[in-house]
């Protein structure tokens, strides 16, 4: 069962990160803003490593 709960919970993470990118106004972002809502998007829950500290 604990596989089980592994893979409901990894599809949960990759479904609400893949909603959150669909769900971005790429044609109204700059690529500077584009790219630090992907970088948000990354950070989300699930993220497999943990968001870096800025200098």
């Amino acid at each position: 069962m604990e596989r089980k709960a592994a893979f409901v919970t990894a599809q949960r993470y990759l479904k609400n990160r893949i909603a959150a990118f669909v769900a971005l106004p790429i044609s109204s972002l700059d690529q500077i803003a584009l790219t630090s809502q992907v970088r948000e998007i990354n950070q989300q829950a699930g993220a497999t490593s943990p968001r870096p500290q800025d200098a």
